[in-house]
């Protein structure tokens, strides 16, 4: 902040943070590591409007931009107003949303990772001895180890040795993504079922890049059976996020709703 603000005679009027955690009024605790940011940070360099949105947030206003690359996964005509972000990558999380007026967003921020694993995701009962209970806990690059390692029978210490396996072992490999793709499309049925994303769902992150890469995962995925509250023809428009920096230039496009903007202010 000091470097930025070097050489400029007027200080910005606002900042705006988007991290993985809780956001709060006056205060951010992150979930991945053991920090806290205070709103005291950015007043004490005269910045007196500051916002707090969960990293899930910036993501949805990244839908807007109109140089992000989207790469469509299963394309159909929305049919509804929500949507939802869904990261999958370091650890999982999700953003429901919808637009309200000329480019501005109404969004929910979550730690969606942290929920009990569905129920009916019975395929993976007894994955990994049983250690598997939440959905982070599948749906992250940690939960997708493990889907190897159960596959293989033994650890799998890092990315690295996961990408040696699974090019090395090409019907191994079908096994892995066929699984993944069929967990992954119970649980979005899931999501689809608590949010009603028929504007369309949006799927970003590193592990997220990585499975949708395959198409045996993909066929997988949209070959999911629907349920009685959805019907058969359940499956809202899909697309993927293919940048990494989609969140850092989604956060560039926010702007308060100023109907609610208490609910934003620290």
């Amino acid at each position: 902040m000091e470097e930025k603000s070097r050489g400029r005679s007027t200080r910005a009027p606002q900042a705006v943070v988007a991290a993985a955690g809780k956001p709060s009024l006056g205060s951010m605790r992150l979930t991945n590591r053991d920090w806290t940011i205070s709103d005291q940070v950015f007043r004490s360099k005269g910045i007196e409007d500051v916002f707090f949105l969960n990293d899930l947030e910036a993501l949805a206003y990244a839908t807007n931009s109109t140089t992000i690359a989207l790469q469509g996964v299963h394309q159909c005509s929305p049919t509804g107003r929500q949507k939802l972000v869904v990261g999958i990558g370091t650890g999982f999380n999700l953003c429901p949303f919808q637009s309200i007026d000329r480019g501005r967003l109404l969004t929910f921020s979550s730690e969606s990772g942290h929920m009990s694993l569905p129920s009916d995701i019975t395929d993976v009962a007894n994955l990994y001895g049983g250690h598997v209970r939440k959905v982070e806990d599948l749906f992250s690059g940690r939960g997708f180890r493990r889907v190897i390692e159960t596959a293989t029978g033994y650890r799998i210490e890092d990315v690295d040795q996961s990408k040696k396996v699974l090019k090395s072992n090409k019907g191994l490999a079908e096994r892995v993504f066929r699984l993944y793709g069929s967990v992954l499309g119970q649980l979005l049925r899931n999501l689809c079922v608590s949010h009603l994303p028929y504007g369309g769902v949006f799927f970003a992150g590193s592990v997220a890049r990585r499975i949708f890469s395959e198409q045996i995962f993909v066929s997988e995925l949209l070959a999911t059976q629907g349920n009685t509250i959805l019907g058969d023809d359940w499956l809202p428009p899909i697309s993927l996020f293919c940048q990494d920096d989609a969140a850092l230039m989604g956060l560039a496009l926010w702007e308060p709703v100023r109907a609610d903007i208490s609910d934003y202010r620290s």
